[in-house]
């Protein structure tokens, strides 16, 4: 049931209070379980399922390159995975994407460049 005021909660990755206003719970139906994260960690933190890191480098003749990731480990991705619509990929260009893991290793797949 859609709620007839705001209502406060506790962000479950920070601590940090946040307003779940009436519009949110109109805009979500009332249906969804309650918000777990605020507003800002939401934002920040990708996808069930994906990651994020930078580009450590790209060669564009050969059409593949590496990622660094948060753990420090870097991640094979080839051409293959860019979007068609990517534009220049270089160093330290934040990047989302998932893993897919193949007879050489795992790799990024559905790697898409996420605005700076």
């Amino acid at each position: 049931m859609i709620g007839t005021i705001d209502r406060t909660y506790e962000c479950q990755r920070c601590g940090v209070a946040y307003i779940w206003t009436i519009g949110e719970q109109l805009a979500a139906g009332g249906v969804q379980p309650l918000p777990r994260l605020c507003p800002a960690c939401a934002h920040l933190l990708p996808p069930v399922g994906r990651e994020r890191g930078l580009v450590k480098w790209y060669n564009a003749r050969r059409g593949y390159g590496f990622i660094s990731r948060p753990q420090g480990e870097e991640l094979f991705f080839h051409r293959s995975a860019l979007p068609a619509d990517a534009g220049p990929i270089g160093p330290d260009l934040l990047v989302e994407y998932g893993i897919e893991h193949t007879e050489k290793g795992p790799q990024a797949a559905e790697v898409k460049v996420l605005p700076a």
